[in-house]
Order: C-alpha cells, then structure tokens, then sequence
C-alpha cells in the first residue's frame, strides 16, 4: 500500500481466522516473532467493551519494548457503542510508535467517526465461513426449522452469551450468502421478488443482533417463519 506507514490504524473485514495471517504478515514485516512478542497485543473478544478500550489506550501510551511499533490487534464481531467512542479518542492521539487494525466481519456497523480514521486492508485469504447449519435450514418447513433452532440453542448454557452471538451472526452471514447465490440463479419473477424479500429481512435481523441485548432465539424464529425454502 503505498505510504502505508503514514497511516497507523486499519480495518480488516473478516473473522478471527484471518488473525493467523495478520500476524504471519506482521512476522514478515518485521522479522520478529508474534508469540510471545509483547510489543504485539491481540484483543479477540465477542464484544469489544468500554475496559478494553481503557486498556488499549493504555498500551498506546507505553512505548514498545523492541525497536518496530507496537501492533494492537481488535478482533470482534460486536464493538459496544460507548467503546467505540473510547477507541476513537485514543486513535486520534498522534501515537507514532502503535498501529491498530481491527479486524471484524460487520464493519457496517462501526460508527462512521471510527471508520473514518481506519484505513481499509485486505490479506488475501478468503473470509466467508459457511455455517453448517445453514442448508439444512433453508430445505426445511418452518416447523423442522424452530426444532433446528432449539438445538443450535441447546448446546450453550447461556442463549444470550457473546460466544452464541457471535455463532448467530455467522449463522446469519451464511443465510444471507446462500440466498444472494438462489436469487442470482433465479429464472422465475416470483422467485426473484421472494428471494429479494427474504434479503432484506435477513437485513433487519442483522441490525437487531447489534442492540445490546437482543432477543436471539426470537430473531432467529422470526428468520425460520418468514424465509422460503430452498
């Protein structure tokens, strides 16, 4: 990227598997190991809070232990609003020795202050994640769908904790995937224009998951009733 090292903070759209060659590439860079490197800090949270941001500034501020920057990595799916702010004000502080990159599949849903202050950067490694579920979904009733739903529920003991979240978005994700791939193929009008319904209540659930404590068993009984079967 050219004068890439007048920027100091980056976005990366995609999931943690893409964390492995963020630092691969960083290792290359530098010509310095990741692991155990304490100039290289990894934050891989379900929801990105308000205290990780206060220990992130705190990191900005402490200059690195070796001779490269300091590498602050961010990997969520889900960035609490009031830390987005905090995050924002640490990188708008002149930090010469400290680059950032979040890396995230929805980063529609940073705030646009945030994002105007991220530089967008690719890995080359392919990012979609299909969840297993997801065809076996779309093929049933709505009846085989709300049974499927109660299982992909069962196995966490909390429904509503950060990692089940994390997995509904994936779930999500690939819904949204599989449908866009069924409408480009449609031949029938009627066909395109469900499809197209679908989509955009697929959307909606999206922009649900982000509140702040969403109701995931209810959003996704929603999806089950309202989306064609394929």
């Amino acid at each position: 990227m050219e004068n890439e090292h007048s920027f100091h903070a980056y976005l990366v759209e995609g999931g943690k598997e893409i964390l492995p060659h963020i630092l691969v590439a960083h290792e290359a860079e530098t010509g310095v190991a990741t692991q155990g490197n304490p100039d290289v800090c990894v934050f891989d949270v379900s929801t990105f809070t308000i205290d990780n941001a206060r220990e992130i500034k705190m990191l900005a501020t402490e200059a690195p232990v070796g001779k490269h920057h300091k590498l602050i990595i961010i990997s969520a799916p889900f960035f609490a609003v009031e830390a987005q702010h905090a995050l924002l004000k640490t990188l708008e502080e002149p930090f010469t020795h400290a680059r950032f990159i979040l890396l995230t599949r929805q980063s529609g849903s940073l705030l646009p202050t945030l994002r105007s202050r991220l530089v967008r950067k690719e890995y080359g490694v392919e990012q979609s994640v299909v969840n297993p579920h997801v065809k076996e979904f779309l093929s049933l009733q709505s009846g085989g769908r709300l049974e499927l739903i109660a299982r992909m529920l069962k196995k966490k003991d909390d429904v509503e904790s950060g990692a089940l979240k994390e997995e509904v978005l994936g779930f999500v994700d690939s819904l949204e995937k599989n449908l866009r791939t069924a409408l480009l193929q449609s031949k029938h009008t009627d066909d395109t224009a469900l499809r197209a319904k679908a989509l955009k209540e697929i959307m909606l659930v999206r922009s649900y998951l982000f509140d702040r404590s969403p109701s995931l068993k209810m959003l996704l009984e929603h999806l089950a009733l309202v989306l064609p079967v394929l």
